[in-house]
């Protein structure tokens, strides 16, 4: 796949990245700072797949199906276990690695290849939070994004050498992005504006592009069909998908993570200017007028404490308005001139507009990221060679990216710490906070000790995590009841739904990492859905200690 295997042994940097990734990835394998948003859906819906359940039918979901497939066949091979996730996870961070290394290489040196590849690895690859490739929110995202990545280099390598194969392979892979994620879409728009204008392809070869884009696409939309999925139920999981995309609680996360623009985003991008400028302009004058090593080296370890004092992960938040601005002015110099650099960029904006008002790595940012970092350092290298032709790039860059690894590492490190109580149970094990492992523990035990195998047991607000991991069945339909799912079925709905699906055992959990957004809060207040379970269960047992809570309910 026009990466050969002498590649491996020639080049010393990318084997001691691939040696730094794999001791990240058993450094973070286990430990994840949430157990209780979204990724229990990860674990619980392939599992779904494989006891018969259809997707779409039986099964909620708003997301692309390729990776639920993906990680059934996993499931299938390694067995149903968090390490087979994790597993998954990793070799997809290997694969995007690789591929993010071979894509800066187009673009910048191998030293600065490297370092970007080690930034990415750092701040989005690896981390004790929701955002991170080994146990992702979604895996849709990671292998979704790494579609993305693939995709965007081959349309590069079919713009150097007008090798159809590389047209093929981007079109392919990008069908396989969006089957993923529907947002990936921006793949194959951007590789056909490649074929038809930029190389003026016959019909014939764009007939064939666009064949190989549906490819995955076709396959794994039409497995739920042949599996059973009628066309009214298509109609319902369109209708949902449609709704819960408009609801208030998405709009607000939407906000969040900066999908939709709000008037905070504004400072945002003005202190994040700030910071990067005042940083930048340092580590431009400590190499522009120290020629004294010893001195460089103390500067260094300078920057990374104010690295660590200012948070680089804000550095980026403003990464997409920049690029946009720089590509509008730019266009058609860029068209004439430096086509590889103009899809580059397209590439970086196409998939990252789900969070093209706010990139922060923090959050969905670590997702939207790895291919702006590339755009952006291009454009800096571009902007410093053009005005300061004795500035040595590559030591820039090492005054510049070093820092921020490194503050990253310690920041990745601290959390580390934080997370790694682990939970250990015939399903796999996960490292979490030690409160959310003591209250994690107790709700496990309960329903141990209270409920037979055969149960069926719903967990609210979002807590697939705890039906995976205790084996017990739940109505796939309505296994994560946060707000936005509240909002989109509507409670008279969601009454039904509890009450058809032999729902004998409610947990209520409060803690364990639950985000705001998902207003766990909800169901401790007067409202249908409260009002409805006290008249219909009666409570077993409750605990309420420092950090979480929990109630225990059977039916009447």
């Amino acid at each position: 796949m026009s990466i050969k295997a002498e590649k491996f042994v020639k080049d010393p940097f990318l084997i001691f990245i691939l040696l730094i990734n794999l001791c990240l990835i058993a450094i973070f394998f286990y430990s994840h700072g949430n157990i209780s948003t979204d990724i229990g859906r990860e674990a619980l819906i392939p599992q779904a797949i494989l006891n018969g359940e259809v997707l779409y039918k039986d099964i909620l979901n708003i997301y692309g199906p390729a990776s639920y497939y993906i990680n059934a066949i996993m499931y299938k091979i390694c067995g149903i276990r968090l390490e087979t996730l994790y597993v998954a996870g990793s070799i997809c961070s290997l694969i995007f690695t690789l591929f993010f290394y071979s894509l800066c290489e187009k673009f910048c040196d191998k030293g600065i290849s490297a370092l970007l590849t080690l930034l990415v690895s750092t701040s989005c690859l690896y981390n004790s939070g929701l955002y991170n490739f080994i146990m992702p929110y979604s895996f849709a995202a990671i292998y979704g994004l790494t579609g993305y990545l693939l995709s965007a280099f081959f349309t590069i390598k079919y713009i150097e050498d007008s090798d159809k194969k590389h047209l093929y392979l981007s079109t392919i892979i990008g069908g396989f992005a969006f089957a993923c994620k529907i947002e990936f879409l921006f793949a194959i728009i951007i590789t056909l504006f490649v074929a038809i204008y930029l190389k003026k392809e016959n019909i014939k070869t764009l007939t064939k592009a666009l064949t190989a884009f549906f490819a995955f696409p076709t396959l794994f939309y039409m497995t739920p069909v042949i599996q059973g999925l009628n066309i009214n139920e298509i109609k319902e999981a369109f209708e949902i998908f449609i709704k819960s995309s408009s609801v208030e609680s998405v709009k607000d996360f939407a906000k969040e993570i900066g999908t939709i623009f709000a008037v905070k985003d504004i400072q945002i991008w003005l202190i994040s200017l700030i910071k990067t400028a005042i940083y930048s302009a340092i580590g431009l004058i400590l190499i522009r007028f120290s020629k004294n090593n010893a001195l460089k080296v103390i500067a260094l370890s300078a920057l990374t404490l104010f690295v660590l004092i200012i948070q680089a992960e804000t550095f980026f938040t403003y990464s997409c308005i920049l690029i946009a601005i720089y590509l509008i002015i730019n266009f058609k110099t860029l068209l004439l001139e430096n086509q590889k650099l103009l899809i580059l960029l397209l590439f970086s904006l196409g998939g990252a507009l789900k969070t093209f008002f706010n990139v922060d790595t923090n959050g969905y940012g670590a997702y939207t990221f790895p291919i702006l970092s590339i755009a952006l350092t291009c454009m800096f290298l571009k902007y410093i060679s053009e005005r300061k032709k004795n500035i040595d790039t590559q030591t820039l860059m090492v005054f510049l990216i070093v820092p921020i690894i490194f503050s990253n590492v310690i920041f990745n490190l601290i959390k580390l710490n934080i997370y790694s109580n682990k939970i250990e149970t015939q399903r796999g094990t996960i490292a979490t906070e030690k409160t959310w492992k003591i209250g994690s523990e107790k709700i496990l035990q309960t329903v141990a000790n209270k409920t037979k195998e055969n149960d069926k047991v719903l967990f609210l607000p979002e807590g697939a995590m705890f039906n995976f991991l205790s084996n017990r069945a739940t109505n796939m339909q309505i296994y994560a009841l946060n707000m936005p799912y509240i909002e989109t079925y509507g409670e008279k709905k969601i009454i039904e739904k509890i009450s058809d699906s032999d729902i004998k055992y409610i947990v209520i959990i409060d803690g364990l990492g639950l985000y705001n957004f998902h207003n766990p809060e909800f169901y401790f207040k007067d409202n249908e859905i409260s009002r409805y379970i006290q008249s219909n269960y009666k409570v077993l047992e409750y605990e309420k200690s420092d950090g979480y809570k929990f109630v225990f309910l059977e039916k009447k």
